[in-house]
Formats: C-alpha cells, structure tokens, sequence
C-alpha cells in the first residue's frame, strides 16, 4: 500500500503515453474527456480542471514567491498588532509566529520540488505528479492568505471572533507541516531513482523511510481543511463524505441492520458536524486499521433498496439501460497493419467466466435491438463511453453508479458500457484488470451491437476504477489498435492523502 501512494502522488510517465496522450493529474476525481470536444462530464469537474491545468502548465518560483512575501507580511502585521493585547489575542499572536516559521521551512522543499518537476512533463504537455504536489501546497498558502487577510481586516473589531482565527491558524499549521513532509518525501524519492525516471528499485528505499511514510500525521486532512486543495463545491462533498464515514463507523460494531445503522449515522452527524476534528481522529483510526467487512457496509448503503429507489428518482430517464453477460470466448482484433492479434479472456484466481456490463444510452439506437427490441432506432452513434466504477476494488457496482452515467449518456449523446468487474477479496490482483481490458476489447470488435462504430472510445472511471483503466490503458498502448481516444486522468484518493 506504501508504493501505491507514492506511485499515485509522484505520477508516471512512460512511452505508452505517445499512443495515449496521458495526462496524470493527482488528487481529483477520474473523468475522461473526448479529444478534440469541448464537452466535459460536468460543469464542477470543467473548473476543477482547468483550475488544475492552469496550476501545472505555469508553476513557477515567480507564482508561489509574492503569495509567501504577503502571507509573511500579514503574520508579521497582524502578530505585532494581537501581542499588545490580553488572552487570547496573545494566544493568536504566538500562534502567527510558529505559522510563519513552519512557512520558513516548508518554502525550501517548495522549491526544491518545483525545480525537479519540468524534468518529468511528457514533451509538451507541463503536467506530472511532482508539479501536482507543488500546485496543492500551493493551493494551501492561497487559502492561508484568505484567512490572514480576514484577521488582518478584523483584529480591530470588537466582536474579533478570536478563538476561530486560533483554531484556523493551528489547522493551518498542521497542514502545511504534513505537507514539508511530503514534499521531503518526493525529493527523497528522486534522490533514488535513475535520472528522468520516476520508477525506482523497491530495494533502495530504506525501510525507515516506509514507516515514516505510514506515520504522517493525517489528521489535518480530515477535518476542517478536508478537500482544501478542490474547489468549494467538491470541498463541500468531500466534507459531506467524511462526516458520513466517521458517523457509520461510530455504529458499525452494534448489532443494528444495514438501514439501522443509517439510522444511527443519521442522529450521530451532529457530533461530527460540530466537532471535526474529532471526526478526523476517528476517520484515521478507521483507516489506519482496515477492515474489509466494514468497508464493504459502508459503500453498501449505495445499494440499499431506499438509496436505490431516491437514485431513481433524483436521475434522468434513459431509453436503455441493461445488464448482460459478456461470454468467456477469445477472439480476434485486426491492427492498422493487418495482423491479428488474439484476446484471451481473463482466467486469474477462478478460470474464464463471463463478465457483466451494463449498457445506457439515452436514445435506443441501430444495433441495440438484440437487447432491448423497439422501433424506429436512431443513427448509429460514432462515439462510446467505457466506465469502470469506485468502490475500493471491494464494493459497489454500475448500478450505483447510474445517477451519473445516466446523465452523461444525455449530455454525451452516446452509448454508456459500465463494468462490474470482479471484487476483491474474493477475486484480488489482476483479476479485475484483466476484465476491464477484456471488455474494451470485446468492444472494439462487438461495437455494432452497442449501437455505436466505437471509433471514438472513452474510458474513464473513479477512484479504484481509475487505477483499473489506467492499467488497461497502459496495456491497450502497446497493441497497434485502430481505436484512436485521449486519455485524461484525475485521481482522488483520501487514503493516500
């Protein structure tokens, strides 16, 4: 689990991406976008990524150096001011003073990492995971210079709300010293790998560097700076998440059902609402000691009867969404160059066995009738989107996926495949990689029946389903296919974090 966090946070670049123009952009939720389409899924995810974008292909010394001179200023302004006055405006004062020195040595590494990441941008495109890092400890200045120009504007006001500024300080405070040990562990792990390549020999981290990885403090990324390197509106569902997983796992243990324990999460959420902090001593706990059977509830409550039927009807309608089964027989696929090359079905752990997909498409289309029959089907559509859903590789489906995809199948104007692969730990590594490579496979060659010519293809997925078509995008680059299709990336993972 180490070396998968640090893999995801310090990115990867490698010669598939010339096939599939891979941009690697750390810690936001996974979409794919159409090449050459200014469409994207979302409006939240269009900020977002170009929020994002803008971050990585600018990121200089010059950027971060007048955000650190005002943040330092308004320390420097606002500590003189709060130290000729009583308790607790001195409390606030000191507070400022270790602010600014943790800023002192946070700026270093700040640099040091800005100064590594142009060595990993993939020819044109200015975007890796150390630029990632450096845009997100970014992002936290920028939000501390909010708060310092808050107290600044205020310390003078009779109703000062003094105790809120100390407890914003001190989470602030906290943040960015987990942070210099972050970056410390980037430069660290540049420091071993061979130049330009950001893989490095398993043997050459020392172990003492494993274990003070898995003891960062990470407290300060659960509660009220929870989701501070998003925008608001993802922050707030991020907040929203947190609360609910600290709220089920206080009654996970008792003997209640799977609806009385939402019961139960419900009456609790005022606790952690009102004290986040203690929401985020219990979400570390949580998942400083994974359990599979409580991770598996959790993202369960998705599929209760009652959160299926409100999913019904909070989406949109759809004229096609089935289930069906993709049979366990190999076949062929013809390259640009005319050679066959032969896709066997996934046989790891259980032997080959038929895999289930979920088709949506908002409009019944040419082809689709051997699953749904109907008339007057519409044009076949040239483009279609493959998804592989989240769920920690152990939980949920395409079904409790469907109040989004149902509405990109609307917006996008073409047909949806959702996978449910096979979940851990029943089937672990690399069953489910197989499948989802296999059925981006069967696609290609079976594109008729989907009501589409498949000659723009779309993969994304969120969070495990992520990571799921990322290693089969990785293995789609080395086959000389005729699906042409860009591949953006951007991954949330509140473990890692």
């Amino acid at each position: 689990m180490i070396y998968r966090a640090l893999y995801i946070r310090f990115g990867v670049r490698s010669n598939f991406t010339r096939k599939c123009n891979l941009i690697n952009l750390n810690k936001l939720s996974t979409a794919i976008l159409y090449k050459d389409t200014q469409t994207l899924l979302t409006k939240q995810l269009t900020n977002v990524v170009t929020f994002y974008l803008h971050r990585s292909s600018t990121m200089t010394t010059q950027e971060y150096s007048p955000i650190v001179n005002r943040i330092q200023t308004l320390c420097d302004q606002c500590h003189k001011y709060l130290q000729q006055h009583k308790i607790p405006h001195l409390v606030l004062a000191e507070d400022l003073k270790v602010l600014s020195l943790q800023i002192d040595s946070l700026i270093p590494r700040l640099a040091a990492v800005v100064n590594v990441a142009p060595k990993y941008d993939f020819e044109d495109i200015q975007s890796n995971g150390y630029r990632s890092l450096a845009s997100v400890v970014i992002k936290a200045l920028t939000q501390l210079e909010g708060i310092l120009i808050e107290i600044d504007h205020k310390k003078s006001s009779w109703i000062f709300p003094v105790q809120h500024y100390i407890d914003s300080i001190n989470d602030f405070t906290s943040l960015l010293s987990s942070l210099e040990k972050i970056l410390f562990y980037g430069i660290t792990i540049n420091s071993l790998s061979a130049e330009g390549n950001l893989f490095i020999d398993e043997n050459s981290v020392p172990p003492s560097l494993m274990l003070e990885v898995e003891s960062l403090p990470k407290t300060c990324f659960y509660g009220n700076l929870v989701g501070f390197q998003f925008a608001k509106s993802l922050r707030s569902t991020l907040d929203i998440i947190a609360l609910s997983l600290a709220c089920y796992a206080d009654c996970y243990k008792s003997d209640k059902n799977v609806l009385g324990k939402m019961l139960s999460t419900a009456m609790s959420s005022t606790k952690y609402y009102n004290d986040k902090e203690r929401r985020a001593r219990l979400i570390v706990q949580v998942i400083s000691q994974p359990d599979i059977n409580f991770t598996k509830d959790f993202w369960s409550i998705c599929e209760t009867p009652l959160m299926t039927q409100l999913s019904e009807i909070a989406s949109v309608n759809v004229t096609v969404n089935r289930s069906f089964l993709i049979p366990p027989d190999s076949f062929t696929l013809k390259t640009k160059s005319g050679e066959d090359i032969v896709i066997n079905p996934p046989v790891s752990h259980c032997g080959p066995a038929p895999i289930r997909v979920r088709l949506l498409s908002h409009q019944l289309r040419e082809g689709m009738q051997w699953l749904q029959p109907g008339s007057s089907p519409k044009p076949i559509s040239d483009s279609l989107v493959i998804h592989a859903h989240g769920g920690g590789f152990v939980a949920l489906s395409s079904k409790s996926h469907q109040i989004y995809l149902k509405t990109w199948a609307r917006d996008l104007n073409c047909p949806i495949i959702s996978i449910d692969y096979s979940l851990a730990p029943e089937l672990p590594f690399p069953r489910a990689v197989e499948e989802v490579f296999f059925v981006y496979a069967w696609v290609l060659a079976n594109a008729h029946m989907l009501g589409t010519t498949a000659e723009r293809i779309c993969m994304c997925g969120d969070s495990a389903g992520g990571n799921l078509v990322l290693a089969s995008a990785m293995r789609a680059g080395n086959l000389d296919s005729y699906s042409k299709w860009y591949y953006g990336r951007i991954y949330t993972n509140l473990r890692t974090l």
